[in-house]
């Protein structure tokens, strides 16, 4: 059958596509999430300074709009509140409850991709990375050569790991990745990781932008 709102094809209404109450039930429910904005307590105050870290955010960027969103859809853990203001090519914003850190989402990732990498300390701005411990050396190999060599980051042009980089960088543990942009590589990541290739551990790097 076709979907009346978006056109593609589907099996059942609503379709995956359009059924967005579905997937804010699922997000809901695979992390553990609250869902809307609290009312009560000691919630109240650090959503409301979620949202002064977001607006200092959004000034430093020279934005001068509202923020507007759908209230029932802030989704928020002890760690992190999602704000869904979205905008084009911005899924919302994700402000940590630890340090303010406030991470700005594109749209090219599912909600549920980008939750994980927050819950992992992998941001879309920079991020020291730490490799841990490897229990798959080749694996691990693959993936470091995706990242962007450091010589390359204030080039023209980008430039990944060789295969005699990559064996360099993890010749010693822990192999330290830092200030790295990390946002497009986290799926590569996440992948590795839940196989067991290796343990790591991440958070937005000191220069990384804050509120």
């Amino acid at each position: 059958m076709i979907c009346t709102r978006c056109g593609f094809e589907t099996e059942a209404l609503p379709c995956e596509v359009c059924d967005e109450e579905g997937r804010t039930r699922r997000l809901v429910r695979d992390f553990g999430l609250t869902r809307g904005i609290p009312t009560t307590g000691s919630e109240v105050e650090s959503f409301d300074q979620a949202m002064k870290q977001l607006r200092s955010r959004l000034d430093a960027e020279e934005f001068e709009g509202q923020i507007k969103f759908k209230q029932e859809d802030v989704l928020y853990s002890p760690a992190w509140w999602y704000i869904p203001f979205t905008r084009i090519g911005c899924s919302g914003f994700i402000v940590s409850r630890l340090d303010g850190h406030v991470n700005w989402l594109g749209s090219s990732n599912s909600l549920a991709d980008c939750f994980w990498a927050q819950n992992h300390g992998i941001t879309a701005d920079e991020t020291d990375f730490i490799i841990e411990h490897i229990e798959d050396y080749d694996g691990t190999l693959i993936m470091v050569r995706n990242f962007t060599h450091p010589d390359s980051f204030s080039a023209d042009s980008v430039r990944y790991y060789s295969a005699t980089q990559a064996a360099a960088a993890l010749d010693t543990l822990p192999a330290a990745f830092l200030a790295y942009r990390l946002w497009f590589n986290f799926e590569l990541i996440r992948d590795a990781a839940t196989s067991g290739a290796f343990r790591f551990s991440a958070r937005p790097s000191p220069s990384s932008k804050r509120a």
